[in-house]
């Protein structure tokens, strides 16, 4: 009988369904050790959940600078050290538990899957010019099995990797059974209804969900609302929190937009579904990632801007180019706005966009492909198939 312990510095909302779903196939096999978060972190262990849940084991985290180290993790590995067991270690250069576990794996017997984005999202993949790449790769050499959010962290590190037939893919994604059932909810009320309740009395509705920061370029997005705003009759809302939500709205005062409506930060999922769900499209100018899923599990389409290969999260592997969703041109705001006017004026254009959305996320997104890669994953490190 083999022991699954998974290994994560901190445990947010959107990871524990897919450890849910895992822990009820796994049985009393399956155990996340997690520590506690750094000062600062604007992600946050999601306490109510763990607490409801028996597999979680949490330790205290020590800081050095940016390296971690959870002591819990290695009381856990020398009381089992001998059963058999599979380790999912958190594919991080800044994880001295990592580090060791791999050095150590002999003394443990431990079969080691390595999870991970597989690159460095803003600058790639290259060992040659980046320590921290060199340490990446020495981790995806020495595990059995290499564990990626999706298949351009396949293709960016198998060309370097020794052995890139042991690299797996389980598409990182939200909990996709959850937000199917509430869409479906929302789907039998309908939009005109819930756009009533909601007081959006406007023709068209478009949203932003995310965390107010710099790397989300919402100043972009409200000068480009600030253009969109003068030609349709349309309303914006925010909802998110964050260091730069002040200035952000000094200037939508600056630019005189009038129909911009600022939710805060919303922690209730079914909350934010029915903004997302009488919405004719997302904007998120900046780094995209799991919002990406977000929007299609409400048949939202997606506007953003490029930003090169190495830019944006794991979601942007999702849009299709005017299908599901637009990418601008990098900066250019009158671009931005007329892909979205272009949108709001064309109805069945919207009515497109919005089915290949939900599609995309029912199917290709859908948190099955997730679970299913972590069980293939384990499995090649147990038998090696």
């Amino acid at each position: 009988m083999y022991k699954i312990f998974l290994y994560q510095r901190i445990v947010p909302h959107y990871r524990i369904a897919v450890f849910d779903y895992l822990a009820k196939l796994l049985g009393g096999m399956f155990r996340v050790i997690f520590g506690t978060e750094r000062s600062g972190d604007s992600v946050r262990n999601d306490k109510e959940a763990i607490r409801q849940r028996n597999y979680f084991v949490q330790g205290k985290t020590l800081y050095a600078g940016k390296a971690f180290f959870i002591p819990k993790f290695w009381a856990l590995m020398f009381k089992y050290r001998s059963v058999p067991k599979v380790v999912i270690l958190q594919g991080d250069v800044s994880s001295i538990d990592t580090l060791l576990c791999l050095l150590l794996r002999s003394v443990f017997k431990a079969r080691c899957v390595v999870w991970s984005f597989g690159y460095h999202p803003k600058r790639g993949f290259d060992p040659r010019a980046f320590w921290q790449d060199r340490i990446r790769l020495w981790m995806f050499n020495k595990a059995d099995v290499v564990l990626v959010y999706w298949n351009q962290g396949k293709q960016v590190i198998s060309r370097w990797i020794e052995c890139p037939e042991k690299i797996v893919v389980a598409p990182n994604t939200l909990d996709t059974r959850r937000l199917h059932a509430i869409f479906q909810q929302l789907k039998e009320k309908g939009r005109e209804t819930l756009k009533m309740e909601l007081g959006v009395k406007e023709s068209y509705h478009l949203v932003y969900v995310g965390r107010l920061v710099a790397d989300k370029q919402v100043d972009f997005l409200l000068r480009a609302f600030a253009r969109i705003e003068n030609n349709y009759e349309v309303r914006l809302t925010i909802i998110g929190e964050g260091p730069e939500k002040e200035r952000l709205q000094s200037l939508a005062k600056e630019l005189g937009i009038k129909k911009v409506r600022w939710l805060g930060a919303q922690y209730d999922i079914e909350v934010t579904a029915r903004w997302l769900f009488i919405s004719d499209a997302f904007l998120m100018p900046g780094r995209l990632g799991l919002s990406v899923i977000h929007a299609f599990s409400f048949g939202v389409p997606v506007i953003s801007l490029a930003h090169g290969d190495y830019f944006h999260g794991e979601g942007i592997g999702y849009i299709k180019q005017w299908q599901n969703g637009v990418l601008v041109e990098d900066y250019d705001i009158d671009a931005f706005a007329d892909v979205v006017g272009k949108i709001l004026s064309d109805s069945d254009l919207r009515c497109t966009m919005r089915s290949s959305a939900l599609q995309t996320a029912y199917e290709e997104a859908s948190i099955d492909r997730m679970i299913n890669g972590f069980l293939r994953a384990i499995s090649i490190a147990v038998d090696g198939n």
